[in-house]
């Protein structure tokens, strides 16, 4: 409370001051961060020869990592249009077929066959998650 010689605050210049002093301590933290960055980036400090080899080393690795990732990742598309593809002229050919129990048993077999595609397509992915997550996390570890 205040005392009788105090004179009270209003709230509106209380408010702006807690803003005054949060803008000055950002602003100030920000500098801060600019010099920090400005002198990393302005080579400061120069890197040493292994450093730049192992960085050299993880872009390399990182590169070589990508582009077996797509390699894998194509040849997993055209596995997956290639079987579309075929079930498409599957079931074109079914409806040529006249006999009602033939039209059925090739229904049947189509639909167990798209239903085993889509298992082996979503575990192929689910491996290839897994062997990519590993790698990534291996190439972390190593980084420089």
């Amino acid at each position: 409370m205040p005392t009788a010689t105090e004179k009270q605050a209003n709230p509106v210049e209380q408010t702006m001051d807690y803003w005054r002093k949060s803008t000055r301590w950002g602003l100030q933290l920000q500098e801060e961060v600019f010099d920090h960055w400005s002198k990393l980036w302005s080579g400061a400090s120069p890197a040493s020869e292994e450093w730049a080899k192992r960085l050299q080393k993880f872009q390399t690795d990182w590169s070589n990592t990508v582009t077996e990732i797509m390699r894998k990742h194509r040849t997993m598309l055209d596995e997956q249009y290639g079987a579309c593809v075929d079930a498409l002229e599957e079931s074109l050919r079914m409806y040529s077929l006249k006999d009602p129990d033939q039209f059925r048993e090739h229904c049947g077999s189509a639909c167990r066959k798209m239903l085993d595609l889509m298992k082996e397509t979503s575990e192929a992915q689910v491996r290839e998650f897994q062997e990519v997550t590993s790698k990534w996390i291996e190439l972390w570890r190593t980084s420089p």
